[in-house]
């Protein structure tokens, strides 16, 4: 009857014992049976480890994703994104790369879920909320895009691409002066941002503020010399400045009638004027103008001292909902006090440069010839 491997093991103990004689040979066949085990363990061992590929992790599957993104093989970089958000759903970085991933494939509503996800793995972190306020303003969901950019501002006030989806959002929604508010909060916060005043510059030209369009296209062409859109934009604005110049001069359209109805003009005769007239028109017109100078400083000084800081205010308190510190109704009734009195400033200066006109089309009046 064979010999167990635990029987094995006591018959050896007791054999080296006082059994010399038969010692060495369950000595021997213990040495065998391990022998044996051991070899056979290490073979399988070897095997399983030579034939089954070990399991990818996380970090694995993110960075082979990346790799394969940098090839531009994004529908086998997004494979493996999505395999990493399955092994592990709680994971930031996979959720970053599968929603940067659908993104660059223009698959903006898979972006925005994985973004949602992070805000709800990381409520306190600004970023995914801004991403989402990018997102839902391609989708042309601009209301649900402020939403998103509001909670993203509580969060982070230092974000210069979230002012500036806010501009984009509120200008679709026809939120004018929203929309220059929050660009230029995103220009403040960094004055590099030559999208950001390329957005402003055609925001004014929108309203018809051309002086201003222009400054702006000037301000983008500045920080980035070849941006194309600010150039074009530029020569379009200019191109309609000049147009207006040409309207709006009476001596070219005087020519210009002449030359359709081939009508020569009669030589104009110059109104001479005597020395006490021409007194009396200096200091007329020194009078005028130094009210134009006092309008002019008291404009620039409101503007800058009530209006804007009053317009930023509005905005601040519409961002930040009740974690405002002004109240949103008194911020607008402050805003809406600052706009009258602007209103009731820009029409003295109107008239001021009106009464300045009239004054010179009668001084350069010419004489009638009878």
């Amino acid at each position: 009857m064979p010999t167990q491997p635990s029987q094995l093991v006591v018959i050896a103990r007791h054999n080296r014992v006082g059994m010399h004689g038969t010692s060495q040979t369950a000595g021997a066949c213990e040495l065998d049976w391990l022998t044996a085990t051991t070899c056979v363990l290490t073979f399988v061992i070897v095997h399983l480890v030579n034939c089954s590929p070990m399991a990818e992790t996380v970090e694995d599957l993110i960075i082979a994703g990346k790799l394969l993104l940098k090839e531009r093989k994004l529908e086998e970089a997004l494979i493996k994104f999505e395999e990493a958000v399955k092994l592990n759903p709680n994971s930031v970085e996979a959720h970053e790369s599968a929603a940067a991933a659908h993104f660059i494939g223009s698959d903006y509503e898979a972006a925005a879920n994985h973004y949602i996800e992070i805000t709800g793995l990381k409520p306190m972190e600004a970023k995914a909320y801004f991403n989402l306020g990018a997102i839902y303003n391609k989708l042309g969901d601009h209301n649900r895009s402020i939403e998103w950019i509001r909670k993203g501002i509580q969060r982070d006030k230092r974000c210069a691409e979230g002012y500036y989806n806010l501009g984009i959002a509120h200008r679709k929604l026809g939120q004018q002066n929203m929309a220059i508010t929050a660009y230029r909060e995103a220009i403040r916060l960094n004055g590099q941002f030559a999208e950001a005043y390329q957005n402003l510059a055609n925001l004014y030209a929108d309203m018809n503020n051309l002086q201003m369009a222009v400054t702006n296209f000037k301000k983008a062409l500045e920080v980035r010399p070849d941006f194309s859109r600010a150039k074009a934009g530029l020569e379009r604005v200019e191109g309609i400045l000049a147009a207006k110049r040409d309207a709006n001069d009476p001596l070219k359209r005087i020519a210009e009638a002449s030359r359709a109805s081939g009508v020569m003009q009669a030589p104009r005769i110059e109104r001479v004027l005597s020395e006490r007239e021409r007194i009396d028109d200096r200091n007329a017109i020194r009078e005028i103008a130094s009210q134009i100078q006092h309008l002019s400083k008291e404009c620039l000084d409101f503007l800058a001292n009530k209006v804007n800081p009053a317009l930023l205010t509005l905005n601040r308190s519409f961002s930040d909902g009740a974690m405002a510190t002004v109240p949103l109704g008194k911020a607008s009734r402050d805003f809406r006090l600052c706009v009258e009195r602007w209103t009731e400033l820009r029409r003295q200066m109107k008239r001021k440069l009106l009464e300045l006109r009239a004054h010179e089309e009668l001084v350069n009046a010419p004489s009638v010839d009878i």
